[in-house]
């Protein structure tokens, strides 16, 4: 390539990243059509489910990951599958698009881009007590952490539990140190969990420094958890770095809506909310474990934004009038009374529930775009949708159907299971495809 085509590459280039941040400014929303098919890339991946994490490589790439299906009656082992930033299948990618984890009960739920085009994914497992962290390479096959372990995993175990205890992974994170952060819960039975947070170092190995203090004292190198003695529902649904060696940390605690910062060495962060925890009882029923959070995001003020769910106990202990619940906290971890009611945005009613928000991404303009499933009252699912908020929390009417997007006019339903927004400001969604084979994890792209 001569110089004078390199250089008119690079003003291409500069030019289509402007365009998509111009777009953004405007406040339009389109599905672009010039990825996959009509906007959504998809593949068949035998005998697997849909995606439910994605990461986007440096180079562009799209992996997504997913379970498998059929091989346990509990559980299975986890794919990968490669897109080029076109959306086509990336046939470098393990078997031609796609590759799998080994082992039952090693199920991905969590992926993030790490060091070039390398990818680590958080997986589950359910009947042992212990997780793993597999670090997967540009093609798709496992690869050496720098330094350490050659087959990439880390085993994970929450201490004394193992062998009675489920342990599940939700979020995963990199800071600037290249230490990997992983964010989730364990089950002791029925409604008992314990949320926790991993760190591991540049080689895969937990930690040591990372072992929290008080309610976050764990006990367990590398690991912290939260879970007051007494309580039944805690989970950390979120995990992100935020400057400094400090940690955001979102979910549930004590069946609340739960926002906790953590300093370097794990221990609450007493300068955010109350005491480093911020909690809000929404439904005034401390017997009912009626709320929670699955995701949240700093802005560039240094308020929290987080998304989640906010619903009723009827009776016969059934729940009902299920709510998307919006809220964003000061740079101090208390409500926002600039957003929304007080701090906090609630949708849904009528006839209308919005099951199991996922994910929320912020635009550069203040923008929130929210990921999650919608659906009538009676219907048994629902189209994955997405909605975005205005700075002030209003529904931002410009964007789609008056604020809304269904991914029904993409033959997109059940969840919009993860959600980030690409080197250019796009919005890429993964989920599944209605009609396809078992196992069509699929990518949708849109330009803000």
């Amino acid at each position: 390539m001569t110089a004078k085509t390199r250089s008119a590459s690079i003003s291409l280039a500069l030019v289509a990243l402007l365009f998509a941040f111009v777009s953004e400014a405007q406040g339009e929303a389109r599905i672009d059509a010039t990825f996959g098919d009509g906007g959504v890339a998809t593949q068949t991946v035998p005998n697997s489910g849909e995606a439910v994490a994605l990461a986007e490589a440096s180079n562009g790439a799209i992996i997504v990951a997913g379970v498998r299906n059929g091989e346990s009656p509990i559980c299975g082992s986890f794919y990968s599958a490669g897109f080029e930033a076109s959306g086509s299948k990336k046939l470098d990618y393990g078997l031609g698009g796609f590759a799998f984890g080994a082992a039952n009960c090693n199920m991905a739920s969590t992926i993030v881009g790490w060091r070039g085009t390398s990818t680590v994914l958080g997986m589950s497992s359910l009947v042992t007590g212990c997780s793993y962290a597999q670090r997967i390479g540009p093609n798709g096959s496992p690869t050496s952490w720098p330094g350490g372990a050659v087959s990439g995993r880390t085993k994970l175990c929450f201490g004394p539990t193992q062998g009675r205890a489920g342990i599940r992974m939700y979020s995963s994170a990199v800071d600037g140190k290249s230490r990997v952060l992983i964010g989730g819960d364990s089950n002791f039975g029925s409604s008992r969990t314990a949320g926790f947070v991993f760190r591991l170092k540049i080689d895969g190995t937990p930690d040591r420094s990372f072992s929290g203090k008080g309610l976050t004292r764990s006990g367990i190198p590398g690991m912290i958890k939260l879970f007051p003695k007494g309580s039944s529902s805690n989970q950390v649904s979120t995990v992100r770095t935020t400057g400094k060696g400090k940690v955001l940390v979102s979910g549930r605690l004590r069946g609340q809506p739960m926002v906790a910062q953590l300093n370097r060495r794990g221990a609450l962060d007493r300068s955010f909310a109350r005491g480093g925890l911020f909690l809000r009882d929404l439904d005034g029923n401390p017997r009912c474990l009626c709320s929670g959070i699955s995701a949240a995001v700093r802005d560039s003020h240094g308020r929290t934004i987080v998304v989640g769910s906010s619903w009723s106990r009827g009776s016969g202990g059934t729940y009902r009038d299920r709510r998307l619940l919006v809220m964003r906290l000061t740079k101090r971890g208390q409500l926002d009374r600039t957003f929304g009611q007080g701090g906090i945005v609630r949708q849904g009613g009528s006839g209308w529930e919005w099951y199991g928000p996922t994910n929320l991404v912020l635009q550069n303009n203040g923008r929130i775009v929210v990921s999650a499933s919608f659906k009538q009252s009676n219907a048994s699912t629902g189209w994955f949708h997405l909605v975005r908020f205005l700075p002030n929390g209003e529904i931002d009417k410009s964007f789609f159907d008056n604020g809304m997007f269904s991914a029904e006019s993409v033959a997109l339903e059940g969840f919009a299971r993860d959600m980030k927004r690409d080197h250019a400001g796009r919005i890429l969604v993964a989920g599944g495809i209605t009609g396809g084979e078992s196992g069509s994890p699929s990518v949708l792209r849109i330009i803000p």
